[in-house]
């Protein structure tokens, strides 16, 4: 069924919008640093509940991706507590608390998929995708890696997680990639992973 669920410690109950926000599938949900609530839906709209109000926001705020919960953790918060998305087709999204922020690839085409972000401690924001691979927001702009880590990083990113030593893992169609900040280790099924889709 279309909508959202909430377990209430025995069982589900559906949580409603007043004016039908919540309709539709939903490809994602993130719980912001602020306690409020994303929900990202297929038809593009990114619907924002605090608690007691819902707010949506669709193509009259800028958003022309789509939200359809292709990769692991499409969303994120900075340490300037603006919220990132990552869309279909869209780019990456930055809210800041009171509007939208687009930011594309100059690379990306229109049908790039994108999978995954993490914002780092530092603000450096991690992005996955289909077509670009591996980027990085610099706090002005979308770079590709350097040369020697495209080569050594992954080419396709489906997820991103930062352990607590700083180290990145990333997962990607080609095996489990390890970070260290100096040097890139890759691990496949040789290595004794499932498969070498992660």
């Amino acid at each position: 069924d279309d909508g959202v669920g909430r377990w209430d410690g025995r069982r589900f109950v559906a949580l409603r919008a007043p004016a039908g926000e919540l309709s539709g599938p939903i490809g994602h949900i993130h719980r912001a640093a602020d306690g409020a609530h994303w929900f990202g839906k297929v038809d593009g709209t990114l619907v924002r509940y605090d608690g007691q109000k819902f707010t949506a926001f669709g193509k009259a705020d800028g958003i022309k991706g789509q939200f359809i919960g292709l990769g692991e953790s499409p969303s994120s918060s900075a340490p300037d507590r603006s919220e990132w998305f990552m869309s279909h087709g869209g780019g990456a999204l930055r809210y800041d608390g009171k509007g939208f922020s687009i930011l594309t690839d100059t690379n990306a085409r229109s049908d790039m998929i994108g999978f995954t972000l993490h914002c780092e401690p530092d603000g450096t924001v991690w992005l996955g995708s289909n077509w670009s691979g591996l980027t990085k927001f610099d706090g002005r702009k979308i770079m590709p890696l350097p040369k020697a880590d495209r080569e050594m990083g992954p080419s396709t990113c489906f997820a991103i997680h930062r352990v607590r030593s700083g180290v990145l893992w990333f997962g990607s169609g080609a095996g489990l990639y390890r970070y260290d900040r100096r040097t890139w280790t890759t691990l496949t099924s040789l290595d004794g992973l499932p498969s070498d889709r992660i």
